[in-house]
């Protein structure tokens, strides 16, 4: 009976998807389980689940931890091989299953791979109190919640807008101070982003003309979604989900309402301001009819002012979020190449002894920064003349990547940014051997615990991957259909 059941909702499924099925659903189960241990524990929990249980523990949660990262790569990889030869027919809503399957158990674990959604909840619960979000950090709250938040960023204002200020807000006020509550909170606002992703993404994979699987497969079933966006509750989630629906709501005909969208998008985090560029091949205007078209521009331009005003009086926090943007720009970050060129030229200066001292002369971090950005605003212009050519979203894609290429700024998850919108229109291009060996150089960056590399950290994670590597050659990948075709690459 049960294989009957199962033969029903996996209807004409090869041997070697299967396995890439299982074994993905396998690696999300054991970095689930190893966030237990191993994951950005409060340091505080009421309710006592998800506290620190000492090194043993912890060491245990991380081998199993690196275990199931290695795992769902793995499955993510060789399922992006087998897609070309998979059947199209109701192959999306297979990917959208196989979705439940890995991004089930990471629903409930406790925050993996970062500490920002202790912040996000130390902005809502400011927010809730009165306080300025923008003006003061978390550390005026003082308690235990605070603990969790690392000190760089304790007296640091809220880099977001106003959108996500109420959406954590309201979450503080739905869940009060426990943080075990608010951090699933915050959790199941993402993994609502992720069905809106879900959604989004199969709806312009159709108006591209790709198959929904491989749009599912690049996107939503990608590791840095899974990994970052809900084991790590980073708010991106929110603003992808918004910036994608806009977009199918523009490809409907619905502009007003698309803007509305992306302008919302813009307010949770300022990128997605950028996807307004590329509504414009999309509109009466983008295709010769020029004055309905600057009708339409101009109340485009309106409603977005008025949802900005809207949301900002919502919030209650004031116009401070303009000044905040520049807020991420406080810490240097290794993925950056713009602070990786600054660095590089004041070292090579101090070697020559000619560089300035740091109360004279040009900042080189910050004026490989600036250059860098002068380059990402350009190509941005680049793309959205290219937009009509090439696709709106298309398009969008390539600038926002550029832009996370020579920001001040990188962390691992930007790159979904543009990676999404590249997935649901040109999903192959992500299916080579160096996207998707970027991906898992990205997934693999960052230790579960969101923190500095430690000895038993890196003991654990080593372990964890022999072990999957075991785990692996034990179980080949299979290479044939039930019928004997090959379907390896």
């Amino acid at each position: 009976m049960l294989r009957v059941r199962l033969e029903r909702i996996w209807p004409d499924e090869s041997a070697a998807m299967r396995q890439c099925r299982r074994l993905g659903t396998a690696g999300s189960l054991a970095l689930a389980v190893g966030g237990w241990g191993a994951g950005a524990l409060p340091s505080f929990d009421s309710l006592g689940w998800w506290r620190d249980r000492g090194p043993g523990i912890a060491m245990a949660g991380g081998i199993l931890a690196y275990l199931g990262m290695v795992l769902l790569v793995t499955a993510w990889w060789r399922m992006g091989r087998l897609l070309p030869r998979e059947p199209a027919a109701g192959s999306g809503r297979r990917m959208a299953r196989i979705l439940l399957g890995w991004a089930g158990p990471l629903a409930l674990a406790p925050p993996l791979f970062s500490t920002d959604v202790y912040s996000y909840v130390a902005q809502g619960l400011m927010a809730v109190r009165g306080l300025d979000v923008y003006h003061s950090g978390p550390a005026v709250l003082g308690g235990p919640l605070v603990a969790n938040i690392p000190e760089i960023w304790r007296n640091t204002p809220a880099p977001y807008g106003p959108a996500f200020v109420g959406v954590a807000a309201a979450v503080v006020r739905l869940t009060g101070e426990n943080v075990v509550a608010g951090v699933l909170a915050m959790r199941a606002v993402t993994v609502l982003a992720l069905v809106a992703i879900a959604w989004a993404v199969r709806r312009l994979a159709r108006h591209a003309g790709v198959p929904e699987a491989g749009a599912l497969w690049a996107g939503v079933l990608n590791p840095l979604v899974l990994v970052h966006l809900v084991a790590g509750i980073h708010n991106d989630g929110l603003m992808l989900a918004l910036m994608l629906v806009g977009f199918v709501l523009a490809r409907r005909g619905r502009l007003l309402s698309a803007v509305a969208a992306e302008t919302v998008a813009m307010l949770v985090k300022a990128p997605a301001g950028i996807a307004l560029l590329f509504l414009v091949p999309l509109s009466p205007w983008g295709r010769g009819r020029v004055w309905p078209g600057l009708w339409r521009a101009l109340a485009g331009l309106g409603v977005a002012g008025a949802v900005t005003a809207a949301l900002t009086a919502l919030a209650g926090q004031g116009y401070g979020w303009i000044a905040a943007l520049r807020t991420p720009t406080a810490v240097q970050t290794f993925w950056s190449v713009s602070t990786d060129i600054g660095r590089l030229l004041r070292w090579l200066d101090g070697l020559a002894g000619t560089g300035p001292s740091p109360t004279d002369g040009p900042d080189t971090v910050r004026l490989a920064q600036s250059l860098c950005l002068v380059v990402a605003l350009g190509a941005i212009a680049y793309w959205a003349r290219r937009a009509p050519a090439v696709g709106p979203e298309y398009a969008a894609g390539m600038a926002l990547l550029t832009l996370v290429a020579l920001s001040p700024v990188v962390q691992p998850w930007y790159l979904l940014w543009g990676a999404l919108p590249l997935a649901a229109t040109a999903w192959q291009r992500m299916a080579g051997v160096w996207p998707k060996a970027a991906v898992a150089v990205f997934v693999f960056s960052l230790l579960p615990g969101g923190t500095a590399p430690t000895t038993a950290a890196l003991v654990s994670g080593a372990i964890g991957v022999l072990l999957a590597l075991l785990v692996i050659t034990t179980f080949p990948a299979a290479d044939a259909e039930p019928d004997g075709r090959a379907l390896t690459a």
